[in-house]
């Protein structure tokens, strides 16, 4: 599936690119990025060094593994390290991924839980992006 999720990502690539809002939280060693997807859109992430947890609220289909599922509602969904997922949102999605760390900055955390950061829309120069970081006390 990994493979797969790769060709998407290359077809994707060479389409114009629209940002995701997002929200970034860091509180207690954990890191939370939320994204909003509008229905319609086709999306795949990177690949996580970590295993982490993703909540899905909204009507998808998503990779699951190696399995392509349509989700709809509130799913929490456990992901391994090295799994990599695309998704196609249906209605208007949220998608929080939830990763254990003991970093607060932004590009420190992407760097330590992310294969390739770079190329992760926060370092994406020619995308607007409406990005809120937050740290908690």
């Amino acid at each position: 599936m990994k493979e797969k999720v790769s060709a998407l990502t290359a077809a994707i690539n060479k389409l114009p690119q629209h940002a995701i809002d997002m929200q970034h939280h860091v509180n207690g060693g954990m890191y939370a990025r939320t994204g909003f997807i509008p229905a319609g859109m086709v999306i795949t992430g990177c690949t996580h060094k970590t295993d982490h947890i993703s909540v899905l609220v909204g009507d998808a289909t998503l990779t699951l593994g190696e399995s392509v599922e349509r989700l709809t509602g509130y799913n929490v969904l456990p992901t391994k390290k090295g799994m990599t997922r695309a998704l196609y949102a249906h209605s208007d999605c949220w998608l929080t991924t939830i990763v254990k760390t003991d970093k607060t900055d932004l590009i420190e955390i992407e760097n330590d839980v992310i294969e390739t950061p770079e190329a992760l829309q926060t370092r994406n120069p020619e995308l607007t992006v409406n990005t809120v970081v937050l740290i908690g006390d």
